[in-house]
Formats: structure tokens, sequence, C-alpha cells
């Protein structure tokens, strides 16, 4: 079984631009954040060898509140509208559990990481929260998803207490 670790930052105003691309996500991403997410996860510490079905089902879970609130005002999706084929890179996913803001998932496409894409969408949401009063944005990360877990720490991420 994996361990996982609880994090959590005080939110601050994060400097940080728009993406032109960036938007609030809507139940008709499901198909495009399922294929996203199993091609962000597949050989990682984090696959689990889930199918597309298996995928689609987890999405819609969110969706309908199974990990808490979705936040979609707050949330946000990047399409690649350039592309020959349009599809999601990128997605940074808030929900509302314990009544307390969870990043329930951030996640960037394989051929799009390393471009800062889900450090901006972390610091968006952070800024987004932060001016609808919430002063916390908590997450869990697997213990060893190392590219993760330095994310996280240098936006002031700590493990709770």
């Amino acid at each position: 079984m994996r361990k996982r670790r609880v994090m959590r930052a005080p939110l601050r105003r994060q400097t940080v631009g728009e993406h032109p691309r960036a938007r609030v996500p809507q139940p008709s991403d499901a198909d495009a954040l399922a294929t996203l997410m199993l091609q962000a996860y597949r050989g990682t510490i984090d696959d689990e060898g889930e199918t597309p079905e298996e995928t689609l089902g987890a999405v819609q879970q969110l969706f309908e509140g199974g990990f808490g609130a979705l936040l979609w005002a707050v949330s946000e999706v990047i399409d690649d509208s350039d592309a020959a084929a349009p599809r999601l890179i990128s997605a940074t996913l808030v929900t509302l559990w314990e009544d307390r803001p969870l990043l329930a998932f951030t996640i960037t496409a394989p051929d799009q990481q390393r471009q800062g894409l889900a450090r901006a969408g972390m610091q968006r949401v952070m800024n987004r929260l932060r001016a609808g009063d919430e002063s916390e944005l908590r997450l869990v990360v697997t213990r060893g998803n190392v590219a993760a877990e330095a994310l996280y720490a240098s936006l002031g991420f700590v493990d709770e207490a």
C-alpha cells in the first residue's frame, strides 16, 4: 500500500499571469480529463493500472462530489486549442473536503511537463481561494512522488501536524 502525505499551505497572494487557454472545467470535459489523467499517471508511482473506463469513473465520481464538492469556479483546465485534435493539457481541481479546500488533482500531460503549467495553475487556484476568504489549501501526495513533493514544498506546503 502506498504511503501518503497530507500537506497544507497558507494562502497568500501569488504573482502569476493568466493563461490564455485556462478556463473553468465543464461536465463535458469528463472524457478529455480522463484521458489526461490516464496519460499523466501511466508509468508513475501513482499508476495503479487503471483502465480507461475506471479512470472515467473516477472523473465522474469527482464531478458528482465523491471527493467533496468540486469547486468549479476555483478549479481550472487548460486546453490545447492549437493542436490538430484539441485536448486538455493541464488541470488543477479543488474540492471542499471536511469544509476545507483540498487540491484533489493537479495533472499535466506528459509532453507538457516541466513548463510550469502545474505551478501556475496551483498559484491561480490559490489566488482564487484567497480572494474568497479561504486561508489554507490542503492536499494529499504519494510519498516518493519526488517531482510533486518538490513542487508543493516550493509553494509553501508543509506536512500537516
